[in-house]
């Protein structure tokens, strides 16, 4: 066993050896930024980072920033070299899909340097903001409409279809059975990729697996096979039929397979968590449960089709807030737990009922049976008219226009909570 005199020395060590090697890199890296620098006029190339640490980012940017690239009529005298940070990859199979289409550098430190200085020199002509800002967390925004205007990127082979099509047999999936997947947010993910981090202000969109019973054996009973999805969940989720399948705790979980299975979906349900950018990928239809009502974190873009939030209440006497006195409240960059607290509010998370009336809604609206009453389209334009600005706005997000909102409201969840939520909708149907 290490003694923390030991342990100490060994950070110390590491400190050193990361601040030396630093220094290297830039002693490499600046003579070879200067080249270019140089060269630019003849030869524009750049750099581009690709967010290969959270499966959303590495998917859904790094798909948006190819459709971008091909309407920018970029001319053969531009060159773009794509490299993924310093971090873990998140997820093998999707990596080496991208491979397949695209020259990743390998280097991460020495092409982020070069990235850097030519930045510095050049600004704008180099890199443009709409290029930086896949490079952030914002980057999957889809405000452009480019998910449906372009076919996806990423295809496999044969041997990967032959290799999916039988561990989904060994998985328990017949041949041509048509399933779901279910991806439920916890903390287990960020904690053990991430243990020196403190995460805890994500905490309020998580969301509890066995509030999912009902929709899963309710879809089950229908004949879908549900398949819960997560690289690591804190939760089993057990239940006694056959056609629901604990992936994310069977032996045969796998980042191929957590590819294979979100591309290859009837539709998925999601919390709104970064496997949700693989079947964006793959353009399958996705509904939104328990989502977080404020900081932006609704993805309202094809191919998403329905959503619930969780509704938000005063601890004292049960009132719920609008979405208007959420956005008041919540639009600040103070944490969400000590804002809780200060006002004294708590979140309530969809009931089992609510998520099994969501799950009916979104099999008749992908199957094409849904059938909307008068009452349903007048509230769903309504919301449209006054979608609210807590949803959409995070970071430096605008609103977008009213045809980009391609998300709906759970008819049943609106209707119930119209009164509480929105006072625009209490006016249109009054």
């Amino acid at each position: 066993m290490k003694t923390k005199q030991s342990q100490g020395y060994s950070h110390f060590f590491i400190k050193v050896w990361r601040r030396v090697s630093t220094y290297l890199t830039y002693c490499l890296s600046l003579p070879l930024a200067f080249f270019f620098i140089l060269l630019f006029p003849f030869v524009r190339v750049r750099f581009l980072c690709l967010f290969s640490d959270r499966i959303g980012h590495y998917s859904l940017n790094t798909e948006r920033l190819l459709c971008i690239l091909k309407e920018s009529h970029y001319s053969k005298r531009d060159i773009f070299l794509f490299y993924i940070r310093d971090a873990p990859i998140c997820n093998l199979q999707l990596h080496v899909m991208w491979r397949r289409i695209i020259h990743i550098i390998p280097f991460a430190r020495l092409c982020a340097q070069l990235d850097q200085v030519m930045l510095l020199v050049l600004k704008g002509r180099y890199k443009n903001n709409v290029l930086r800002a896949l490079e952030t967390p914002f980057g999957g925004q889809d405000n452009n409409g480019l998910l449906v205007k372009h076919e996806p990127h990423l295809s496999f082979t044969s041997g990967e279809h032959q290799r999916g099509k039988s561990l989904m047999k060994e998985l328990g999936l017949p041949e041509g059975a048509c399933f779901i997947c279910l991806s439920v947010r916890d903390s287990a993910y960020l904690s053990k990729v991430f243990p020196d981090s403190d995460w805890s202000y994500h905490n309020c969109r998580d969301s509890n697996i066995l509030n999912y019973e009902k929709a899963a054996l309710y879809l089950a009973e229908l004949g879908y096979y549900v398949i819960r999805m997560g690289k690591f969940v804190q939760s089993e989720f057990s239940l006694s039929h056959s056609n629901i399948i604990d992936y994310a705790n069977h032996r045969l979980r796998s980042d191929f397979l957590d590819i294979y299975l979100s591309a290859h979906c009837h539709f998925f349900i999601s919390t709104s968590t970064g496997l949700d950018g693989v079947p964006q990928v793959f353009r399958r239809p996705i509904l939104i449960t328990d989502l977080f009502p404020a900081s932006g974190q609704i993805q309202y873009w094809f191919p998403f089709k329905l959503f619930l939030t969780k509704m938000i209440k005063h601890q004292k006497n049960g009132d719920y807030l609008t979405f208007s006195e959420i956005n008041t409240i919540f639009s600040g960059q103070s944490s969400v737990e000590r804002l809780l607290k200060e006002h004294n509010l708590e979140i309530q998370a969809n009931t089992q009922e609510e998520l099994l009336d969501i799950v009916d809604e979104m099999v008749k609206r992908v199957n094409n049976t849904w059938r909307e009453t008068d009452e349903d389209a007048a509230l769903q334009a309504s919301l449209l008219n006054a979608f609210p600005v807590c949803l959409i706005q995070g970071g430096n997000q605008a609103m977008p226009a009213k045809e980009q909102l391609k998300i709906r409201m759970g008819s049943r969840f609106l209707k119930q909570y119209k009164l509480e939520l929105l006072q625009e909708v209490a006016e249109y149907v009054s």
